[in-house]
């Protein structure tokens, strides 16, 4: 920052039907919904399958969104509007691949104008032209990041803090373009959005007033996310691609529960045990050649996070049919730990987990966790079958102690039989218990199959030999399997071979993760 320019500028605007007027400091400012403000980054996700967000540090040097930031944040994605040349050709193929935004991105298009011309009509901006208004002006860089909320005595349910961190090459073109986009948003019955933001380095600070964009700016100046340990190293070890999210998973379940979880009553206290984890996860975004969209995660310095001592064993000898095919290696041990993980984390709010087992105890005879367990066992294939028949077929293969998972299923047959389910098929083979919605799919699933000779199968689950969680799906199939020849596939489904997910347990505290989405 050169010294004759101020560490902050103030810039908070109300857009009003003809003309443009400063907001008195006096006068209290309508909060902007934050849909305008990171809807850039909603739509980013939606193009490349859910996941699209990139650090700087993956395409050069400068200054990082992170540098701009203040330290304290529990949660943090941010994404380059220019990656390498590599992984944008990669993307634009992929995307290109689903006719319904095919000649949205042209293949040597600018993403920014692709992301601006797609979110214009749903936030308002028809009339802002890309090229003199905003081109001019903005970076190939952003953040969001989010922060524990300000404790408030006159606030019951205080949010989290949100703070996005967007590059600009021009501040004088920036201040202009910024109120030109905000002028631009439509009044609404609560009235027209306020934005605050406040120019530092090279980036630009928005959120919801100019006051906390000059604080957020000032405590950057002291120590900024860039600056936060856990933060930098973990990014710094998330390895290349075009994404990158990091969070603290405690942090952003305590901040997230007051807000979203407090208010649901018992239930809500449910979700919170169980969401209310340690550790952190960083997530990596990429593209494998124009075919294959990953996420690649990794989870650390969480409690309990390896609970498998082995790999899942036998799902790709299930069959070759199977549209949707699950793994699960020692879910014995998984249960016990996950149940008192949740009842832990629960604090006093434990007593609605124990009223929704004691209700589940009553009604159906079970033990909690350990019913639960013995149906898991120590290993664990599962799979729906794509040949449509008579209806839809699922089973599942389970290695574990077959009498007390019969003993359990004794207890759930009764109420499957009174409400209207079919009684599951049982049979002992191999000392593994088989348990079908038909004799057809037991029978497919007592013989070895060919799942795993399925290319788009192989191309889904790289990491299958040392995972201890796996799930293929093959939605296209899926669909066929469920609806038959009453539904045609939608043609932005088509283009879809096969989506795997694998999870793998090194140790107690870490655990890794990918997530292929592989198409034609």
């Amino acid at each position: 920052m050169s010294n004759d320019q101020p560490p902050y500028d103030r810039g908070e605007w109300r857009a009003a039907p003809d003309v443009l007027a400063t907001t008195p400091d006096d006068e209290p400012a309508r909060r902007a919904p934050w849909a305008v403000v990171i809807g850039a980054a909603v739509l980013v996700l939606a193009l490349v399958g859910g996941v699209t967000y990139a650090v700087g540090s993956l395409s050069g040097g400068g200054d990082q969104p992170a540098d701009a930031l203040p330290a304290g944040a529990f949660a943090a994605v941010s994404f380059d509007l220019d990656p390498s040349a590599g992984q944008k050709l990669d993307a634009f193929r992929f995307v290109r691949k689903f006719p319904a935004l095919r000649e949205k991105v042209p293949l040597d298009g600018d993403l920014r104008q692709v992301l601006f011309e797609a979110l214009a009509p749903e936030v308002g901006w028809d009339d802002v032209d890309y090229e003199p208004d905003v081109e001019p002006w903005l970076g190939k860089r952003l953040a969001f990041a989010a922060y524990p909320p300000v404790k408030d005595p006159t606030d019951d349910h205080p949010t989290p803090a949100g703070v996005l961190a967007l590059q600009v090459t021009d501040r004088d073109k920036a201040e202009v373009g910024l109120k030109r986009l905000v002028a631009a948003v439509p009044a609404t019955d609560g009235g027209s959005p306020t934005i605050g933001w406040a120019f530092s380095g090279d980036y630009v600070l928005i959120t919801e007033t100019d006051a906390e964009a000059e604080a957020m700016v000032r405590k950057a100046e002291k120590s900024s996310l860039a600056d936060t340990g856990p933060y930098a190293d973990d990014v710094a070890a998330a390895g290349d691609g075009v994404a990158v999210v990091w969070a603290d998973m405690a942090a952003a379940a305590k901040s997230m529960g007051e807000t979203t979880i407090m208010p649901l009553g018992p239930a809500g206290g449910v979700l919170g045990g169980a969401a209310g984890t340690t550790g952190r996860t960083t997530l990596v975004a990429r593209f494998d050649g124009p075919d294959v969209f990953e996420v690649v995660g990794r989870v650390t310095d969480a409690k309990a996070a390896g609970w498998a001592t082995h790999p899942v064993t036998g799902l790709e000898e299930l069959p070759e049919s199977s549209a949707v095919a699950l793994g699960l290696a020692d879910g014995d041990e998984l249960v016990p730990r996950a149940y008192a993980a949740m009842r832990k984390n629960l604090g006093e709010q434990g007593p609605a987990l124990d009223e929704g087992i004691a209700s589940l105890e009553d009604e159906f005879g079970v033990q909690m966790p350990d019913d639960l367990a013995a149906l898991l066992g120590d290993n664990l294939v599962a799979a729906l079958d794509g040949e449509r028949s008579d209806g839809v077929e699922v089973g599942a293969r389970v290695t574990t102690d077959v009498a007390a998972a019969q003993a359990v299923l004794d207890k759930l047959e009764p109420a499957l039989g009174f409400a209207g389910g079919d009684l599951p098929v049982r049979r002992e083979v191999g000392g593994d218990l088989i348990v079908a919605s038909s004799d057809r799919q037991a029978d497919r699933l007592s013989e070895s199959g060919t799942l795993g000779d399925v290319p788009a199968f192989r191309q889904a689950m790289p990491d299958l030999d040392d995972a201890s969680f796996a799930l293929w799906v093959d939605p296209v199939t899926v669909f066929e399997a469920l609806f038959g020849g009453d539904g045609e596939v939608d043609e932005n489904l088509e283009p879809i071979d096969g989506l795997g997910v694998t999870v793998s347990s090194p140790d107690d505290d870490t655990a890794t993760y990918r997530l292929r989405l592989v198409a034609h």
